[in-house]
């Protein structure tokens, strides 16, 4: 991918969070609200290799995500997660078809271990955290949502890879 698209990501994020910033102010908003904005590239990514539904499930995730962490409620966390397990489960399809309708090189277990290694790391810290009370879970909110939004990055990459693969 150009460069130039990828600066214009960047500064597309960044706008968009200095704006919602700037209306509701920092201690109106939750940080994992600006960390659900990384989901934009993704979409911007399946837009620019012609994934039309994993486009349109990057924008439900995004739409649901800032919501609910906006709004916090049991209604807004049903509605989120459903629409993380239509991106896991389309992800996992793209990512399996790539592998086996693929001739692999080296690159490609590469990239293969590094989604990997994202998934696994987004499942340690939302489960082993819940079970834990620890990282997604512990008991220092701004922790908490560092660790989520971190969660968030590790997701997005991981999706990156599948649709670079």
């Amino acid at each position: 991918m150009e460069k130039s698209i990828i600066n214009k990501y960047l500064y597309l994020y960044l706008y968009l969070y200095l704006y919602l910033y700037l209306l509701m102010g920092e201690n109106a908003i939750s940080l994992n609200v600006f960390s659900s904005f990384i989901f934009l590239t993704n979409a911007g990514l399946a837009y620019y290799y012609n994934y039309t539904l994993y486009l349109i499930i990057f924008l439900l995730l995004f739409t649901t995500s800032v919501t609910h962490h906006y709004y916090q409620t049991f209604t807004t966390n049903i509605i989120d997660k459903i629409s993380i397990l239509l991106v896991v489960s389309y992800g996992f399809y793209i990512f399996i078809n790539k592998c086996l309708n693929n001739s692999l090189l080296l690159k490609d277990y590469i990239c293969i271990i590094a989604v990997i290694l994202t998934f696994l790391s987004t499942i340690y810290l939302y489960c082993y955290g819940y079970i834990c009370n620890e990282y997604c879970f512990c008991q220092d909110l701004i922790e908490q949502e560092y660790y989520h939004g971190f969660m968030h990055c590790m997701a997005s990459l991981g999706h990156h890879i599948i649709m670079l693969m």
